[in-house]
């Protein structure tokens, strides 16, 4: 083959590959400026449209009796955020995915973020576990905390033990140390991050600490006094002086509030 006509045939064929790629780019860049335009002009909502959706907002707030405040709640906020991003057909969930898959995932994130910002700087300044026994209406509970640093009042579990007293069990020592294991075992399966529990006055707490003692010997069980002096002046104010000084406390607290806003 003639060598000039050679290379005449493989510069007409690049010639052609790199306008075949030029009109392909020039195609693709116009597709991708209609897209930002189509973008930028549908998030330039009219003044009727978003004062619309104000009245919407207001009426919500107002129907359900929720505080004006509410208009300016950052998880609010969010929702709007996030459902810039659906379209039309959108369906928000039913009432029953609310409290039962979406509740539970709610639960579980919070649950993560709380243990997240407990273990934060745990192997420097370790974790302290607290809790107490609590009886809300007629279902007798076992509430389980945690505190650190970085976290000073983590949730760790709250047990309800109803099942547990039909079968004639009781909150004792034993059952109450049974529940609280568990949860240290998973927070501190080295055993060198917990080193406070502390519970209230109550026997079958402290007992229930000691008992703890045995599988996690350098923890020290501390008694909060918080809870004896709660019930001590509890009992104090149930007196007929006390009562009725404290009903004379209340009466002049509310002449002075009507003579200041006179």
């Amino acid at each position: 083959m003639n060598c000039p006509v050679f290379l005449l045939s493989h510069f007409f064929k690049a010639l052609t590959l790199s306008l075949k790629h030029s009109t392909l780019s020039d195609s693709k860049w116009k597709q991708k400026v209609y897209l930002q335009q189509n973008i930028v002009m549908s998030t330039r909502a009219s003044p009727q449209a978003e004062e619309e959706l104000h009245i919407a907002i207001a009426h919500w707030i107002a129907a359900h009796c929720l505080p004006f405040s509410m208009s300016e709640d950052a998880l609010f906020k969010r929702i709007l955020a996030k459902a810039r991003a659906t379209n039309q057909k959108y369906v928000p969930p039913t009432r029953y995915q609310v409290a039962g898959r979406l509740l539970d995932a709610n639960f579980a994130a919070y649950q993560k973020d709380s243990l997240d910002s407990l273990l934060a700087d745990v192997d420097t300044y370790g974790v302290s576990i607290f809790g107490d026994g609590a009886t809300i209406v007629k279902t007798p509970m076992i509430n389980i905390l945690a505190s650190s640093p970085t976290n000073p009042s983590c949730v760790l579990d709250v047990v309800d033990c109803t099942n547990h007293m039909l079968t004639a069990g009781k909150k004792d020592a034993w059952y109450i140390a049974k529940q609280i294991l568990p949860i240290m075992r998973n927070i501190d399966p080295n055993k060198n991050r917990i080193h406070v529990v502390a519970f209230d006055g109550a026997y079958n707490v402290q007992k229930a600490g000691e008992l703890l003692r045995e599988h996690y010997p350098q923890i020290t069980v501390l008694q909060g006094i918080e809870h004896t002096v709660a019930t001590i002046i509890g009992k104090w104010v149930g007196l007929r002086p006390i009562k009725t000084l404290c009903q004379f406390a209340k009466t002049v607290r509310t002449l002075l509030l009507l003579s200041f806003n006179l």
